[in-house]
């Protein structure tokens, strides 16, 4: 079946030859992929309120209920998040994907002892976007990453944030579906600070399978002296990458990152929730709506 989407008449538009990426207005993007994020803009709304409630549920089952300071959130994709610009989504469209994410959210919280967190779309410049990955700029990450810890406190507020920021060879995951040989490109990163240890018990490499990956990090001159568990995906990633779990290490004293979105998967038995003073929970947009079989 040929996918068919909203496109602005000022758009231009074009397939990467596995049509798994999209380009729009330069502006490279996730198109199906393995969880066929776009064709979820078809289901009826009853369908999808239908499995966002059935994806709760699988989800609250494996995870650590009852605990305090458990906090979730749900990071946007890409066209999602651009959609005032590229105009990718009718309206329609549009207000649909943003009712079931916050459904997801709110739904989630509802049956367990956690908070949702949803996040402010602060975007003003469409050219910082033009880079070869399906993630969010590193300005994104740095804006949520207040959100996420002005929710935990909102004296947090106060405390001066260490983030600079300097262009990096990056190679993007989606480089390699427009340019034959792609060899990476300037990206804006975040200039780490050398005091950081990473716990030798843990690499701070990806796994095979990507759910054994985990990475422990401390951070003796941190800012705040607190604890923080993320169970997360790519928008986490590990240390070096300028996502979530390196934003923490460079704030918080312990940072540990486990990808195992929302804990779908089995939690690691070593895992001692009552050590962590926050729980973080954090999954991709398009995921919530992959059901599991």
């Amino acid at each position: 079946m040929f996918v068919s989407y909203h496109s602005h008449q000022d758009n231009s538009v074009s397939l990467s030859k596995d049509l798994s990426a999209l380009k729009i207005n330069e502006v490279p993007l996730i198109f199906l992929g393995s969880n066929f994020w776009w064709l979820n803009r078809f289901l009826e709304f009853d369908d999808l309120q239908k499995n966002i409630s059935n994806l709760v549920n699988v989800y609250s089952k494996k995870n650590v209920l009852n605990r305090k300071n458990i906090y979730h959130v749900v990071v946007p994709e890409k066209d999602f998040y651009l959609n005032k610009f590229l105009k990718t989504y009718s309206n329609d469209s549009f207000n649909l994907i943003n009712i079931i994410t916050n459904m997801f959210g709110n739904n989630y919280e509802s049956l367990t002892n956690s908070k949702y967190i949803p996040f402010t779309n602060r975007v003003f410049d469409l050219n910082e976007f033009n880079y070869y990955d399906s993630h969010l700029t590193t300005k994104c990450y740095i804006n949520f990453f207040k959100e996420i810890i002005y929710s935990f406190n909102n004296e947090y507020r106060n405390i001066y944030l260490p983030f600079d920021i300097k262009e990096r060879l990056y190679w993007g995951d989606l480089g390699k579906k427009f340019i034959e040989c792609y060899q990476g490109e300037k990206y804006q990163m975040i200039n780490t600070d050398k005091e950081i240890i990473i716990d030798k018990e843990f690499k701070n490499n990806f796994s095979n399978p990507l759910r054994d990956t985990r990475v422990l990090i401390h951070n003796e001159k941190a800012k705040i002296k607190k604890s923080v568990l993320i169970a997360g995906d790519s928008h986490s990633s590990l240390f070096g990458n300028s996502k979530f779990t390196e934003l923490f290490s460079m704030v918080f004293e312990t940072t540990e990152f486990i990808w195992n979105p929302y804990f779908i998967h089995d939690t690691p038995e070593d895992i001692d929730f009552d050590k962590y003073d926050f729980v973080l929970l954090e999954i991709s947009q398009r995921f919530i709506f992959n059901l599991p079989k």
